[in-house]
């Protein structure tokens, strides 16, 4: 079936160009609109699933409660929005942040195609101070690379930015925060020196580990480790193994790998 699969993308790909398909998960019961351009909507389509090891850490770790929250920075189109929604039995609540107009058009197909109401989306970046700055948009083949960092030449647009500290004020839910999800293309620790105080409600964190990118936005890879580490957390790595792996602290400076990590609050 994977075969018939990658053939059909490829019709819908370079034959009809399809805008968009319908990629079926049903291991999750979901259906996500994605591009056949788009590497993520590529996996999910051809493979039915798209970084599964990452979604059975999840599934096995995170004791998700009715009362909890998730907050996705860089939800794309909404794949662990969804999935942490479909994980809870829709129990948790998810805030959703996507500032890429046509990703966050397309995060809002998706959780109405799916019936979820309880995933919050928001057309917002996410840093430092709230500031209008610009989104330098990859392209099609990876919407998920677009970036407040000027990683490529391309498109760029005005986008809103808002510092979690700020906006939590009056408009987050009062409780434990269960999970942080941030991947947003080297530009995390901006947005994660605005997310201090939050930081202290939050049991884990998944984010990208991107040397490169923390770089060239002039962060670098320590500035994100040391914050982490004086908010009381620790890296595991996310394969899916129980109990987790720890990482450590010396090899993770020293690796130049673009990989995700978890991070645990203790």
């Amino acid at each position: 079936m994977t075969i018939l699969r990658t053939l059909t993308h490829f019709v819908h790909r370079w034959i009809l160009h399809s805008p968009h398909i319908t990629a079926q998960i049903p291991e999750y019961d979901l259906q996500l609109e994605v591009s056949p351009a788009d590497v993520i909507g590529r996996h999910l389509y051809k493979y039915r699933r798209y970084e599964p090891a990452l979604a059975a850490t999840l599934e096995k770790h995170l004791d998700l409660r009715s009362a909890d929250l998730m907050i996705d920075i860089g939800a794309n189109i909404g794949w662990y929005s969804l999935l942490v929604s479909r994980l809870s039995q829709g129990r948790c609540q998810v805030l959703a942040f996507e500032p890429d107009p046509d990703n966050f058009a397309r995060l809002q197909r998706n959780l109405k195609l799916n019936g979820i109401d309880q995933v919050s989306a928001f057309n917002l970046a996410v840093g430092e101070h709230a500031a209008t700055l610009q989104l330098h948009r990859y392209g099609k083949s990876n919407a998920g690379r677009h970036s407040l960092v000027d990683l490529h030449a391309g498109e760029t647009i005005p986008v809103q930015v808002v510092s979690l500290d700020d906006w939590s004020t009056n408009s987050l839910p009062e409780g434990p925060i269960r999970l942080l999800k941030m991947d947003i293309e080297g530009y995390e620790v901006f947005a994660l020196r605005g997310a201090r105080h939050l930081l202290a409600r939050c049991e884990w964190l998944l984010l990208e580990h991107s040397p490169a990118y923390l770089e060239r936005s002039g962060a670098g890879i320590d500035a994100l480790i040391d914050l982490l580490q004086e908010s009381g957390f620790k890296p595991y790595l996310p394969n899916g193994d129980v109990p987790l792996q720890p990482i450590n602290i010396k090899e993770l400076r020293q690796d130049p790998a673009q990989r995700d990590v978890l991070w645990r609050r203790h």
